[in-house]
């Protein structure tokens, strides 16, 4: 009867190279994964943010076309825009469509989107504009992605919606998805624009507040 013999082992060699082989496919395949990633956030909050527009545009229906306040006061506690769609019932959950609407943006910022603070809010005492009154609803933005910015004004942080003040996109710019900002403009369509047009004087002029009553 033939001895089984011993097979060999791999050698050093032969381990290197595949130690090689692996941390090739590894660097080839994690930026795939990671873009992969970003892409799917960014496609969630683009999703979450039509939600929006679309709970916005049937507030505003149901109220003679006036549009939220960003900030305010009711009995004496500090409430926000997204408090408002959930209390009407215009969104079911404020905590996951607003708060937590975009994934990018809410672990580092504890919130996903601003309100234009120049459609409306307490804290610099503008009161809610009517949609009639915005020549050019479709490039004035309504909410766009978050910037780390202290939402604090009235005493209370806003994860349920923040603010967002438009004018300052160079300083402030939101953090965005590869090159791009989710934006949901004032006749409720949403879509990505480029950070470099964001930042743009001229589109900045377009975006803003100031634009809002011109024809």
């Amino acid at each position: 009867m033939r001895s089984l013999k011993n097979k060999a082992g791999f050698t050093l060699i032969e381990l290197l190279v595949v130690i090689a082989i692996i941390a090739i496919l590894a660097a080839i395949l994690f930026p795939v994964f990671a873009q992969a990633r970003a892409k799917a956030q960014q496609t969630y909050c683009m999703n979450s943010m039509k939600q929006l527009g679309t709970a916005v545009m049937m507030y505003a229906q149901d109220y003679d076309d006036n549009l939220l306040m960003g900030i305010y006061t009711q009995n004496g506690q500090a409430l926000s825009w997204g408090d408002t769609l959930m209390s009407g019932k215009y969104i079911t959950d404020v905590v996951s469509l607003v708060q937590k609407g975009c994934p990018k943006n809410y672990p580092s910022l504890g919130v996903s989107y601003g309100w234009n603070a120049y459609l409306g809010n307490t804290c610099d005492g503008f009161t809610p504009l009517n949609l009639g009154q915005i020549k050019k609803p479709s490039e004035v933005l309504m909410i766009v992605d978050c910037v780390n910015y202290n939402f604090a004004e009235a005493g209370a942080p806003y994860t349920h919606g923040a603010l967002y003040y438009p004018g300052n996109q160079v300083t402030n710019m939101p953090p965005g998805h590869f090159s791009t900002v989710n934006i949901v403009y004032a006749d409720g369509h949403a879509k990505a624009m480029s950070k470099g047009e964001f930042a743009d004087p001229g589109v900045n002029y377009r975006l803003t507040w100031w634009n809002i009553f011109e024809d």
